[in-house]
């Protein structure tokens, strides 16, 4: 059975490398080469010699095979990777080696710093992209690949795309081959603002977040909506800048994105990244409840109902809570749904909107309960009693 094959298409973008107090990364030292076939015997499981598999390979780079050496441990070796770049491989295309790390020093990055350092002395070397090989039990080094922009690659047999699919299965994530990749990646470097969208959307599966960003910001500065709300949320969680993110969101909304709308209204209400305005809230709380968009229409009802940046108006009050309280498919939304059906009860419990009805307060109140209101519970007890 083949090793399975991995690629990196592009070496731009390389995150930073970090390695933790106590620690070192350098390029291997002549001295430590039987120390070195230690490491590399013991967690790769085949034999390592420095002299042959390293130093007397064609292709092997110059100061490219680096090591992470204890410091506390007398300079003992801990993870190391090395850089190829053999004749015959298309232009600009390398391999990453020998990656191994000891597993006494587990959940410490030192992999990834060390994969890292290797990828960064191929990018400084001129080299365009970078291909390295694994086994389908090694999950732990597959996700760190995935992470640091690694994607499949299916041309080395025809089991492949089945070896893949249970990979992914296993690690819980969504598949894209390099095939695909190669594709997508052209198409949206010559400006076609959907691929850039997709091609964002892979890298942030991948946790590839500075390629991820790049793609979505292009994506965005042509107008796609769905990158200007991805990056909303990249400013608010990521960068902590919510004046930055509420440009890019009112951007998707004033295109007509609901779910902006929606997010839009609230940080009016809230005054998150923007001034505080209930008319503005209210406005855009309309626009998303327009487009069904369920919470908002609970929203737009409560604001309705207590008169909170519109004038009070029992009737659009009910209105809206009748339009989310209808909704059947209520998977994704059971919460809102659950609060119009209560909300929608008091109304006609009240005779808010419409004439007091006991009858329709009844029937909403139950159709809340049966979905965990415990309020509306109650409320149908206190009936049964008149």
């Amino acid at each position: 059975m083949n090793a399975l094959k991995m690629v990196r298409p592009d070496l731009e973008n390389l995150p930073e490398i970090y390695v933790p107090d106590g620690f070192e990364l350098r390029p291997i030292r002549p001295e430590e080469a039987e120390q070195w076939g230690e490491l590399c015997a013991g967690r790769l499981h085949m034999e390592c010699d420095f002299a042959v598999n390293i130093a007397g390979r064609e292709g092997y780079v110059a100061d490219g095979n680096f090591v992470i050496v204890d410091k506390l441990q007398e300079d003992k070796i801990v993870a190391t990777a090395a850089a190829f770049c053999p004749q015959g491989q298309p232009d600009g295309f390398c391999h990453i080696e020998y990656v191994a790390a000891n597993a006494g020093y587990a959940g410490r990055g030192l992999g990834r710093a060390v994969t890292l350092a290797a990828l960064h002395r191929l990018r400084k070397g001129g080299m365009a992209m970078a291909r390295l090989g694994t086994w389908d039990f090694c999950l732990a080094a597959i996700k760190l690949y995935l992470e640091l922009g690694f994607l499949p690659d299916l041309a080395v047999d025809d089991t492949m795309p089945g070896r893949w699919d249970s990979i992914y299965a296993a690690l819980g994530k969504k598949i894209v081959y390099q095939d695909n990749l190669e594709g997508l990646v052209q198409r949206a470097q010559q400006g076609d603002v959907d691929e850039q969208y997709r091609l964002g959307e892979v890298y942030w599966e991948e946790k590839n977040f500075d390629q991820a960003i790049e793609w979505t910001q292009k994506a965005a500065e042509q107008g796609h909506s769905l990158a200007q709300f991805d990056l909303y949320f990249y400013y608010c969680e990521a960068r902590e800048d919510p004046i930055q993110g509420a440009a890019w969101l009112k951007k998707a909304a004033e295109q007509g994105y609901s779910h902006a709308q929606a997010h839009l209204a609230w940080i009016y209400y809230s005054g998150e990244g923007v001034e505080r305005s209930l008319q503005q809230s209210a406005l855009w709380y309309e626009k998303a409840s327009q487009q069904g968009i369920i919470y908002a229409q609970v929203y737009l009802g409560n604001i309705y109902r207590d008169g909170d940046g519109l004038p009070q108006d029992y009737t659009k009050a009910m209105y809206w809570y009748k339009k989310a309280a209808e909704h059947v498919n209520i998977s994704n939304c059971e919460d809102d749904v659950r609060q119009a059906r209560y909300n929608l009860g008091l109304m006609y419990y009240g005779g808010y909107g419409a004439d007091r009805d006991f009858l329709q307060a009844a029937k909403w109140f139950k159709k809340a309960a049966e979905i965990g209101d415990e309020n509306a519970r109650k409320m149908l007890h206190m009936l049964k009693q008149i």
